[in-house]
């Protein structure tokens, strides 16, 4: 007999009732989504999990809390940054990682992983100086996020055209 599995939609739609009915966590949320973006085509994940977070619904129900908790906002945005940038990575789109870099600067994020989306959006606008001052400024020198970027910096270097290389260079062991 197969076990029922739910489409993805309808996963969305019972994870939005769930956590506007308050039955789960902002937590539990966050993982549940970050589950279903590991499964099957990422950037498909990325554009409905975008479509989620940015119900407003959703937005007013993380506001609610982050009046409580104001944690519970900014990791509701490095979520949306999170996807934004997935999706940037699956259409080559450099509006997408715009947006990441910019969800991420309003909570004023300097973290690595700030550097890392804000390089990569520098990348693909062709802009080698900002590049490789991220790079300058990452602070986990043996991350693989770091060597991407090393690896970006080597490709504008090259004149290479970051639309036609990035999956080539961002791939690359």
């Amino acid at each position: 007999m197969e076990q029922f599995k739910p489409s993805q939609e309808n996963r969305h739609e019972i994870l939005k009732r769930k956590f506007l009915e308050g039955k789960i966590t902002p937590l539990d949320f966050r993982d549940a989504i970050l589950k279903i973006d590991q499964e099957g085509n990422h950037t498909e994940n990325a554009e409905v999990n975008i479509e989620l977070l940015e119900d407003k619904e959703i937005f007013d129900k993380v506001e609610k809390l982050a009046t409580e908790n104001p944690e519970v906002l900014e990791s509701y945005k490095k979520l949306l940054a999170f996807f934004y940038f997935h999706k940037g990575q699956g259409f080559l789109d450099s509006e997408s990682f715009n947006k990441a870099e910019e969800i991420l600067r309003e909570i004023d994020d300097k973290s690595d992983w700030y550097l890392y989306v804000r390089g990569t959006r520098d990348y693909f606008n062709n802009n080698l100086i900002n590049l490789e001052s991220a790079l300058i400024l990452f602070e986990d020198k043996n991350s693989i996020n770091y060597k991407i970027l090393e690896r970006l910096v080597s490709s504008l270097k090259r004149n290479d055209k970051p639309q036609e290389k990035y999956l080539e260079v961002y791939s690359k062991n």
